[in-house]
């Protein structure tokens, strides 16, 4: 080959492989910035997102509109400015976002097609940008057309997500038509599917009459709506039963001695549900209720966790046939139900020895794990559990044990989660050395990898054990075990937890560490709470054990803001 032939394929080499840098480059640049930006997004730091995704949107530009990179870009940057703009009420920022879905929603219509499914939901978001800016006649014709789009996809592919676009697609338009007091023309948009605002309206004005129903008529409805498992317009008329429906106790104790199947259970439970409500008056102050009546913006009381059912609000007949459902010897589900929603259950599994609690609740964890579902077993593990974390001195050694050496993996599945919530609900392991033994045993299982359910794969027990880890040794715990939290913020009207993501502050890690040191025991001070902290209001140590917290938040406080003074 001639030397300027070789030199020639030389410096093409070394121009592809500068080339090669350069992308690659430009890729972890773009990865990089987008990754910031979802970080940002996810902690609600909106200007922070904004200014990630301009970054990220610019090194896409490189790419080509072929490039999916550009699409994704200027999604995440549009979404943004979006929600900033409806938040801020800043226009110009809305104005922006509207001219990046458009640009977005054509470069789909290029790459794709002008039916796309992708389009539609683009236009979905152009639609809420115009009704930002107060822009109706623009938003109805964007829905519209998105509308049509997912139509026409749904005829070609009834698939599950051409199905459900479609029903968003109704519900979007559906919706402005209701705003605007046009409830026969979102009616109209589909003869078989409704908007959710035309089903609403129908449930607001069904559920104005339900009071007003006979007894019988409104549980037959209730049930029928699915009793034990009712949501939606069914919660709504159990909350009303519960609150103001004691003249259907009767008809409910009935059907408890005679009816069948869940309907029986379903009654049953609604009686022990209605003797345990506390209504909101009744309650400490500041402490709100869970229950809330239909068509009332405001919490009608709790169901008292604390309290044995005893008849004292249905009455005579009421009681009598929960007793009696708890006493019969012909049906064993029931027995056991009846037992369990009055708290009877857990009366009796109180006062058996420790080993015969840990004994039985092995045998009920095993039988739970090993059965799909839920049954009678994994609901007797459930109370033992609850039982045994407030008793951490007790249990952990032979917890341990159970975690190291039993060969039912369902059983240390439960065991782990048992020395898991003793962390929050009674004892921060941490803090002794039993409980430092603990978080051992715990991560050794989780090295093993071979609990059930859930945690027999190597990734998903890497991943929990960070989880774990991050609440155990630096406070990082979720909404669900910082109910504490909760309870502070809601009475004292201190800001313990972040908004956005629903886990504590900065500031409350510290606090929470400050009384990991001052003693390990301050989860039960006064006594264990295990569901939510509102329903412990009649708790009779309940005001006591809130005091106690904000004299040590006080305390925590002057010694911060005195360290903060000194040089």
């Amino acid at each position: 080959m001639p030397r300027h032939g070789k030199s020639c394929l030389f410096a093409g080499i070394c121009f592809l492989i500068l080339c090669t840098a350069v992308r690659a480059q430009e890729e972890a640049n773009w990865k990089r910035y987008l990754a910031a930006g979802n970080e940002a997004t996810w902690h609600g730091r909106r200007e922070q997102a904004e200014q990630m995704y301009r970054a990220a949107l610019n090194e896409a530009e490189r790419f080509g509109e072929a490039d999916e990179r550009l699409e994704t870009s200027l999604r995440s940057l549009a979404l943004t400015l979006k929600i900033t703009g409806q938040l801020t009420k800043a226009h110009h920022r809305l104005v922006e976002a509207e001219r990046l879905f458009v640009r977005l929603m054509n470069i789909t219509i290029k790459n794709h097609s002008a039916d796309h499914r992708d389009v539609g939901f683009i236009l979905d978001e152009i639609a809420e940008v115009n009704l930002a800016q107060n822009k109706i006649p623009e938003a109805e014709a964007s829905y519209s057309r998105a509308l049509e789009i997912q139509r026409k996809n749904l005829a070609r592919d009834k698939s599950f997500k051409n199905r459900s676009a479609y029903q968003n697609a109704i519900n979007n338009l559906g919706k402005l038509f209701c705003a605007q007091g046009k409830f026969d023309e979102a009616e109209t948009l589909d003869k078989k599917i409704l908007p959710d605002c035309v089903i609403d309206k129908h449930e607001k004005e069904f559920l104005a009459r339900y009071p007003k129903l006979s007894p019988p008529e409104r549980v037959r409805l209730w049930l029928k709506a699915g009793g034990l498992w009712a949501y939606g317009a069914g919660r709504e008329m159990e909350s009303e039963l519960i609150v103001r429906g004691l003249d259907a106790a009767p008809h409910l104790a009935e059907i408890v001695r005679r009816g069948k199947g869940d309907d029986r259970l379903a009654a049953l439970k609604m009686l022990c549900d209605m003797d345990r409500f506390v209504s909101r008056a009744q309650l400490p102050e500041r402490v709100e209720g869970r229950l809330r009546l239909p068509g009332e913006n405001k919490d009608a009381g709790i169901l008292d966790r604390v309290m044995i059912v005893d008849g004292r609000r249905i009455g005579k007949e009421g009681f009598a046939a929960v007793r009696w459902a708890a006493e019969q010897t012909q049906h064993d589900d029931l027995r056991f139900h009846a037992r369990e929603y009055s708290g009877f259950l857990e009366r009796d599994l109180r006062r058996l020895s420790l080993d015969e609690q840990i004994t039985q609740w092995r045998t009920a964890a095993a039988k739970c794990g090993g059965a799909p579902g839920m049954n009678d077993d994994c609901a007797l593990a459930s109370q033992f559990e609850e039982i045994l974390r407030e008793k951490p001195l007790e249990v952990i050694q032979p917890l341990i044990d159970i975690l190291e050496r039993d060969p039912n993996s369902y059983v240390r599945k439960d065991a782990f989660d048992i020395l898991h919530a003793i962390d929050s609900r009674s004892m921060r392991l941490r803090g002794t050395e039993i409980g430092r033994q603990a978080i051992e045993a715990m991560r050794r299982s989780l090295a093993r990898c071979n609990l059930k359910p859930g945690y027999d794969k190597r990734k998903y027990c890497q991943e929990y054990w960070e989880s774990v880890s991050a609440e155990l040794y630096d406070d990082r715990s979720s909404a669900i075990v910082s109910d504490w939290l909760y309870a502070l913020e809601s009475i004292y009207g201190l800001q313990l937890m972040d908004k956005h993501v629903a886990v504590p502050t900065a500031e409350a890690r510290q606090f929470t560490a400050f009384l990991t040191k001052l003693d390990p025991y301050f989860p039960s001070w006064e006594f264990a709470h295990h569901g939510r902290w509102t329903d412990y209001a009649q708790h009779p140590r309940f005001q006591a054990k809130w005091e106690r917290y904000y004299e040590q938040w006080k305390r925590f406080k002057a010694e911060t803001d005195t360290n903060k003074k000194q040089p």
